[in-house]
């Protein structure tokens, strides 16, 4: 990035190619439309940090030429109510929404291909979020302690729900992932009180450390048949939790996967890891 400029209620640096990216909002208002456009140069990016902590914004609508948004650009706008970002976005920065405790919703752009960490931390009264097709992963609380957020439609094409990533979710309700995720993170959904209905499908060979950890209106989940692994704590404390099926294909289990559900049996293939696990640690099984 080359020199700083000041325009109006803007301030920019220019990249190589004469594209802007802002630095800068020099006044208040409870509504802001960004232009796309600077004394001729293309809005392309809006810098970290641009809008974190102003409180009386409500409204953001962001321009077609907009690509990039930085780290903790509206972090802590706590009456951001309405945001529109259109499909040119690329990229959003670590934090970006964080703290943005009145937005209800927020429509993703397609291109978007990774969801960074915090982006949506904290943001108390989202209800429903559809990721984007184009998606591939969810990183380190990217919607942790979303504690109104109900929904969650996962795309086709994702393949990594990262550690913590809907940890403190109180209020989601079932879990349905797509074909093709392999991973769930450590303590990607624990906390997630109200989560009764969970579906893993075919691709998945790891639920790490605690996922589901005290999970506690779990009553079915579904483990397919190429699951390898079954992290420590990954189902601990999930009282409601009565019956579960563990594959074949699962060739480690982490210590205390299913503690504090007394009610529980386990189905597993005669003669499997599984088998063995359940009878060394006092499960019952079926």
């Amino acid at each position: 990035m080359g020199n700083a400029y000041r325009t109006c209620d803007w301030d920019y640096v220019l990249d190589d190619a004469g594209n802007a990216a802002i630095t800068a909002w020099r006044t208040e208002a409870a509504q802001v439309e960004v232009p796309a456009w600077l004394d001729g140069h293309a809005v392309k990016a809006i810098a970290d940090r641009v809008f974190e902590n102003r409180t009386t914004l409500e409204f953001v609508r962001l321009p077609e030429t907009a690509c990039h948004l930085g780290t903790d650009v509206f972090s802590g706008c706590s009456s951001l109510s309405d945001i529109e970002l259109p499909e040119s976005v690329r990229y959003i920065g670590q934090g970006a929404f964080a703290g943005c405790s009145s937005l209800r919703s927020i429509k993703l752009p397609e291109g978007l291909s990774i969801i960074v960490p915090r982006t949506f931390q904290s943001c108390g009264s989202l209800e429903s979020i559809e990721l984007p097709r184009g998606l591939k992963s969810i990183y380190l609380r990217a919607f942790e302690n979303c504690y109104s957020l109900r929904s969650v439609t996962f795309s086709e094409g994702l393949k990594l729900v990262g550690d913590e990533s809907f940890m403190g979710c109180s209020s989601l309700e079932e879990v349905s992932l797509p074909e093709g995720v392999w991973r769930i993170g450590v303590r990607a959904f624990a906390l997630c009180t109200s989560l009764e209905h969970v579906k893993l499908r075919e691709g998945l060979r790891g639920i790490d450390d605690a996922a589901f950890g005290s999970c506690r209106s779990l009553s079915t989940v579904t483990l397919p048949e190429g699951l390898a692994i079954l992290g420590s704590h990954a189902f601990q404390d999930c009282p409601r939790l009565t019956s579960v099926s563990v594959p074949a294909t699962v060739e480690e289990i982490g210590n205390f996967a299913f503690d504090g559900n007394e009610g529980l049996t386990i189905t597993c293939p005669s003669g499997s890891f599984a088998e063995r696990w359940c009878r060394e640690n006092d499960y019952r099984t079926s």
